[in-house]
C-alpha cells in the first residue's frame, strides 16, 4: 500500500485526493495546507488527517509519497525537503520556476534515491496519447509544421489569487498553460527544440505578468510550430492543435475527438478508446511506479527540459531576437 500524503489544498489538490481515492494500492492520509477552512473541508469529505504546515506532515513516517500542488515558487524548495524526509514526489507542473531549481530538484532526488515524477497531465490525455502513437508509427509521413493555441482568461475572476502574483507565480499564460503546450508537441514529436521566437502581451495593472504569448518554435527533426495562449477577453476556444505531415494533417482538440486527414482530403475520427480522468490516470502511474520500483513516465529531467523552453520563450520575448534552446 502507498500512503499519499497532499501539499496545498486547492482546487488541483481537490482533484488529485478524488483520484488517489480511487487508485487500487494507493491510500489518502494527510494533507497540509495554511488555511483552516481547506483543512476543515478535506478532513470532513476525505477523512483524513491534516496539517497548518507541509514539515509537520512530512515528518510522519507512514507517508510514502507526496503530491504538491502549490504555487510554482514553491514548488522546489517543497519538493527538496519532501525528497529528503524519504517521500516520493508528484509535484504540479511547472515543476518549477526557473531551470535551476528543477536542476536541484532533480539531484535532491537523485541524492535521496526517490522518485521525482512532474504533473505534466496531458501525456495522459486519450488525444495526445493517440496523436503521439500516429506520429511515432510515420503513418502520415514527416511532420513538418504545426500549430497550437489555447485562447482564454488568464485573469479569470474564479482563479486563485497567487496566479496573479509575481511572488508565488513563475510568470503568467506561457509558464501556466503554454507548460502544457510545449510538452505535449515535444512528446507527440519526439523531438527537441531548437530555436525560439516569442512576443507577448501585458495587462497594464499587472505588468509583470503576460496575459498572452505567442511564440515560434523550430525543432532539431525540421518541423516548426506555432503556439498561442492567454487572451484579454473573457471568451474561451477550444484547446486545438493541428499536425500537418508529408502525407497527411493530424488535427485534434485536449478534451474532444482527433481526426486524420488524408492526401485526398478525407477526414476520418479516430477511435480513442475509453475516455478516463488524466488526473486519475496520472495519479495511477505514478503510484505503480513506486509499488513496481518502476521509473515514473515523465521525470524531473523532462521537466527540467521544457523549463528550458519556458525560459527561452520569455528570453526571447523580452529581447526581441530568436533565442537557440
Amino acid at each position: 500500500m502507498v500512503r499519499v500524503g497532499l501539499v496545498g489544498g486547492g482546487s488541483i489538490g481537490h482533484s488529485h485526493a478524488s483520484s488517489v481515492r480511487q487508485i487500487e494500492g494507493a491510500q489518502l492520509v494527510a494533507l497540509a495546507d495554511i488555511a483552516e477552512p481547506v483543512r476543515q473541508k478535506f478532513a470532513q469529505e476525505f477523512g483524513i488527517l491534516t496539517y497548518p504546515d507541509y514539515p509537520s506532515l512530512l515528518a510522519q513516517a507512514e507517508i510514502d509519497a507526496v503530491i504538491i500542488g502549490l504555487p510554482d515558487r514553491l514548488h522546489c524548495p517543497v519538493t527538496v525537503a519532501a525528497l529528503a524526509a524519504g517521500k516520493h514526489v508528484l509535484v504540479e507542473k511547472p515543476m518549477a520556476a526557473s531551470v535551476a531549481e528543477c536542476r536541484t530538484m532533480v539531484l535532491a532526488a537523485a541524492r535521496a534515491n526517490r522518485k521525482l515524477m512532474v504533473g505534466q497531465a496531458h501525456h495522459f490525455l486519450p488525444t495526445i496519447r493517440k496523436a503521439r502513437e500516429i506520429i511515432q508509427s510515420g503513418t502520415l509521413g514527416q511532420p513538418v509544421f504545426l500549430r497550437d493555441a489555447l485562447i482564454y482568461q488568464h485573469w479569470a475572476p474564479k482563479r486563485q489569487a497567487w496566479f496573479f502574483n509575481p511572488a508565488l507565480a513563475g510568470g503568467g499564460a506561457v509558464i501556466a498553460t503554454g507548460v502544457h503546450q510545449i510538452d505535449r508537441m515535444r512528446w507527440i514529436l519526439g523531438s527537441r527544440e531548437r530555436t525560439v521566437s516569442a512576443s507577448w502581451s501585458h495587462r497594464s495593472d499587472v505588468p509583470d505578468l503576460e496575459a498572452i504569448g505567442g511564440w515560434f518554435v523550430r525543432y532539431e527533426n525540421g518541423c516548426a510550430g506555432q503556439f498561442l495562449s492567454g487572451s484579454h477577453t473573457a471568451y474561451t476556444g477550444p484547446h486545438e492543435y493541428e499536425i500537418l505531415c508529408t502525407r497527411g494533417i493530424l488535427r485534434g482538440t485536449s478534451w474532444g475527438k482527433l481526426e486524420a486527414i488524408d492526401e485526398a482530403g478525407v477526414a476520418q475520427e479516430l477511435d480513442l478508446g475509453e475516455r478516463k480522468s488524466h488526473i486519475l490516470e496520472e495519479d495511477r502511474a505514478f503510484i505503480q511506479a513506486i509499488a513496481r520500483d518502476e521509473p515514473v513516465p515523465v521525470d524531473g529531467q523532462w521537466g527540467l527540459e521544457v523549463l528550458r523552453v519556458i525560459e527561452a520563450v520569455y528570453e526571447s520575448a523580452r529581447s526581441g531576437k530568436e533565442v537557440h534552446v
